[in-house]
């Protein structure tokens, strides 16, 4: 109970870190998934070393080549005897050449775990793995090499795979690297080695010579490709356009001319139709006077006497005499030349026993498209005609 409160304690407890660097841990962490394991690894690749095998009896050298393990060389480790195991290196130096080396241990030697942590154990895996070690594992942290790696994540739980592997295994192997003057780069499984990178080093990186310095220049100079590869892909259009667009501004130019010049002939052309059909759409949509005097005769009965018949635009004045006065104003309701009527002065009898009048009638206006319907109505009836008069309203068509 009192571990598992520290553990909680080290991962809960107040960070020192700014929201930015937990941003950018947390993003890069993200990303890493999609990063392949041959490039997460920075060191060389399995192909690359000579990896030694220790036993009580010898010291085996190995290459990885086509993914199986080749002998290169051998040194007898069975008389204990320091100077001689210097000088058969020494020769098995000189014959295969100086190259880094790992040292191979068997499968059987390790130990993997998959471990289920929470996920804020993420933040500090490490240091959560070596808290653990002595719970998870038989070992103590300090007793142990290990490598882990993020598995998958899973129901708000971390899992991670984890392999270990007892110091007291590769003892006499780094007393060996270390008297022969060898530069260390790794502690893998001889069986799992395929000639790539991406390998289970259990070599701590504390341990590690300092290699593929190649390595940073290599990232700056993709991260410098990708920058530039997006400012080219955000700024070629824009330059394209800017250019199609200076391209393009002289006939912009001409045509918004060409455009203003069509638009001042346009309204040329409306003001100068205006005029010209100012006195035809006058003609069509004025009724003729006599259509005016025949449709009073027509509606006036026979007892009604007209003395004077004034045409003031739109109403027409009757004066006269008639007999009917009672149905005057009534007859000119039906009319489709006539609107409302009214009488301007009261009734006076005369000696004849009629009655004078004075009325007023509202003339019905005339739109420009019921003139050109009487016109095509003309036209029609008069097919041998093809000059009919424009100013005979549809109303009187049958006079003509």
């Amino acid at each position: 109970m009192a571990r598992e409160s520290n553990l909680s304690r080290k991962q809960s407890g107040p960070r020192t870190d700014s929201w930015l660097h937990a941003f950018l841990r947390w993003w890069a962490r993200e990303l890493a998934w999609f990063v392949p394991i041959a490039l997460k690894e920075r060191g060389l690749a399995s192909s690359q070393l000579r990896w030694l095998q220790v036993t009580p009896q010898a010291a085996v050298f190995n290459r990885i080549a086509r993914g199986k393990t080749h002998e290169v060389g051998s040194i007898d480790l069975s008389a204990n005897d320091p100077v001689m195991e210097k000088i058969a290196f020494d020769k098995l130096l000189a014959r295969i050449g100086t190259q880094p080396v790992g040292i191979g241990v068997q499968s059987g030697q390790l130990l993997h775990k998959r471990l289920l942590l929470p996920l804020a154990a993420r933040d500090n895996l490490e240091q959560v793995i070596r808290f653990e070690m002595d719970r998870q594992t038989p070992y103590r942290a300090e007793q142990v090499y290990f490598h882990f790696a993020e598995a998958a994540i899973e129901a708000g739980k971390v899992l991670v795979d984890l392999t270990v592997l007892p110091k007291h295994s590769v003892d006499s192997a780094l007393v060996c690297v270390k008297d022969w003057g060898l530069d260390l780069h790794g502690i893998a499984a001889i069986s799992e080695l395929d000639g790539r990178r991406g390998y289970v080093n259990l070599l701590p990186k504390s341990m590690r010579p300092v290699t593929g310095r190649h390595w940073p220049w290599l990232y700056g100079i993709m991260g410098t490709l990708t920058v530039t590869l997006i400012a080219a892909i955000l700024v070629i259009p824009v330059w394209h356009k800017r250019d199609a667009s200076i391209a393009l501004q002289p006939q912009v130019l001409k045509w918004e001319r060409e455009a203003k010049a069509v638009a001042v002939l346009k309204t040329d052309l409306a003001t100068a139709l205006g005029r010209h059909n100012h006195l035809i759409q006058k003609k069509l949509t004025t009724l003729p006077t006599v259509a005016i005097l025949e449709e009073a005769s027509r509606l006036l009965p026979d007892n009604t006497w007209l003395q004077a018949l004034e045409v003031r635009g739109p109403e027409v004045v009757l004066s006269g005499e008639t007999g009917a006065s009672s149905r005057l104003v009534g007859l000119f309701t039906e009319s489709k030349v006539f609107g409302d009527a009214n009488h301007k002065s009261p009734l006076v009898k005369s000696n004849n026993n009629l009655e004078r009048f004075q009325l007023s009638v509202a003339l019905r206006s005339i739109s420009m498209d019921d003139a050109l319907a009487g016109v095509r109505a003309v036209k029609a009836q008069l097919p041998g005609k093809k000059d009919v008069p424009s100013g005979v309203p549809a109303t009187h068509k049958g006079r003509q």
